[in-house]
């Protein structure tokens, strides 16, 4: 019986002091392992006239995914900033007059690069989900305002001090797309 004991006390003293594997290796964030894709001109337009163009590269959506295609980018007001919006008709998105609509399809999904700078604005919150990357390129999302109806996240691109915003009317899914298909615009 004492030889079970000691071999209960060994089992147990080498399941506690063993080294658990560390976790895997972050992926690269999308924007990083990827070349630069082309924007729409709206976008360059708009980052052109930003007053933090020169700390806040001009990034864009690869491919906003099935159920968002065929969109048109329109300017999208971000005070200090730029900000691009992109149009579908059909689906939800925020009437002109800032309410969110069913079917309007304005806005539905869009990106900008906001005139606040990490850990120096009020504006850098946390949210409840998180997409990491490796390299500290990371993103953090919910719905607006923890209410929605619409998907909001903060974008850190590594490197680059502004933080940039993604939004989606259409649901979670759809913004972690976005959020996988932000690249750098080709300028």
């Amino acid at each position: 019986m004492r030889w079970m004991l000691v071999l209960f006390v060994f089992i147990v003293s080498a399941c506690t002091t063993a080294t658990v594997p560390s976790a895997l290796p972050l992926a690269p964030a999308p924007w990083e392992a990827n070349t630069a894709v082309a924007a729409p001109q709206v976008l360059l337009d708009e980052w052109g006239r930003a007053e933090n163009r020169e700390s806040c590269a001009p990034m864009t959506i690869a491919d906003p995914g099935p159920q968002a295609r065929g969109g048109t980018a329109r300017r999208a007001n971000f005070s200090g900033g730029w900000g691009v919006a992109w149009d579908v008709p059909g689906l939800p998105g925020r009437a002109a007059t800032g309410h969110p609509c069913e079917t309007c399809g304005r806005g539905v999904y869009g990106i900008a690069g906001a005139g606040i700078v990490w850990g120096a604005d009020e504006g850098n919150v946390g949210f409840p989900h998180r997409l990491d990357f490796a390299g500290g390129n990371w993103a953090g999302y919910a719905l607006e305002g923890m209410t929605g109806p619409n998907w909001l996240a903060q974008v850190r691109v590594a490197g680059q001090p502004c933080v940039y915003y993604v939004w989606s009317f259409v649901g979670r899914e759809h913004v972690e797309h976005l959020i996988r298909n932000v690249r750098r615009a080709a300028q």
